[in-house]
């Protein structure tokens, strides 16, 4: 074979290669995912995130074709669950359903870190945004907001307040409630809604804020009687529940906290791009759209993709975090 020939037969290789070689990047396109996805819930089995990230997941299982294992890792706020995604290998088979809301507020109140960064995460979707419901015990003898601040002033130092975690919002919007009223009460942090609840119905603290549906079975139970809604607009099946607005706290109406789907960042685009047309997807259909609804939550009206989802994402870290900061709370 003379050298012409050899020049000959390595061009017709790269021609080839070229033709058939897919590079890695758009194999992944192509398969991803091709085996099963975990997603973890930085909260405690049973509270909102986790019963909403169980019903997430389930979908995208059904349009991804593969299994989506929900994995629970509580504690400190949902730090040690996010924590743990964000040092994950970036390949798509780690994610979080997760707020960044809970990652600003915790930083921000963080004495010895705070950082005002975004924090590393590729970020593949809005999922949804949900109010906030505070309840006090019907035990305790309340039946309004007026009567309950009234009760705690009269009562200094006696009261705790229950949260989801430290770095919550769950704990910053009742933080903020307390800073702004000057009262003197305990801060009674749990690993998730659910503990924390069960807490307000045994009388043992004089309030928390959870969400609509995770407040739902405490109000319904007689146990547990709704305050205020922090939301802009009062929220359907509590529509005898007073906005933070109305109370008198317009500046805590529009503190709604949203999850994301997210993993470490690093994840290929297309990764986020398959993750973020899958859950699109899973909004068109009626009944997954109707169980979102049925949490109190709605999905925020955005021109759908990924560029949006990643500035969303990063407009409410900021927002949080300043108004954390601004709130002087640190960790406690």
């Amino acid at each position: 074979m003379n050298r012409y020939d050899k020049v000959h037969l390595r061009v017709l290789y790269l021609c080839l290669l070229a033709t058939f070689g897919v590079p890695e990047r758009q194999a992944m396109a192509q398969t991803y995912p091709d085996h099963p996805i975990s997603v973890v819930v930085g909260y405690a089995a049973g509270g909102y995130v986790d019963s909403f990230a169980r019903i997430v997941g389930a979908k995208l299982s059904e349009i991804l074709g593969q299994s989506v294992l929900i994995v629970n890792r509580p504690g400190a706020g949902g730090a040690v669950g996010a924590e743990s995604v964000m040092r994950a290998k970036p390949d798509g088979y780690t994610l979080m359903i997760h707020g960044v809301s809970s990652m600003a507020i915790y930083s921000a109140i963080n004495a010895e870190t705070p950082d005002r960064n975004f924090p590393s995460i590729s970020v593949a979707a809005i999922v949804a945004s949900t109010p906030g419901v505070m309840t006090a015990p019907a035990s305790l003898g309340v039946s309004d907001f007026k009567a309950l601040m009234a009760r705690i002033k009269a009562e200094p130092g006696k009261h705790g307040y229950a949260s989801a975690g430290i770095g919550t919002p769950s704990h910053f919007w009742s933080a903020q409630i307390v800073a702004l009223l000057g009262l003197d009460i305990q801060h009674v942090p749990f690993a998730g809604g659910a503990p924390a609840l069960n807490e307000v119905m045994a009388g043992r603290v004089a309030w928390m804020f959870d969400t609509p549906i995770g407040s739902s079975a405490a109000i319904q139970s007689g146990k547990a009687i709704p305050m205020a809604v922090l939301s802009p607009a009062r929220v359907a099946g509590l529509a005898a529940t007073p906005t933070v607005g109305e109370l008198g706290f317009p500046q805590l109406a529009d503190q709604v906290s949203t999850l994301f789907i997210a993993g470490p960042t690093g994840i290929p685009r297309d990764a986020l791009e398959r993750l973020n047309a899958a859950y699109a997807s899973a909004l068109k259909d009626p009944d997954f759209a109707a169980r979102i609804a049925a949490f109190g939550s709605f999905v925020p009206a955005v021109k759908p993709g990924i560029p949006t989802a990643e500035d969303f994402a990063r407009k409410e870290y900021t927002t949080w975090f300043d108004a954390a900061a601004a709130a002087g709370v640190r960790l406690h």
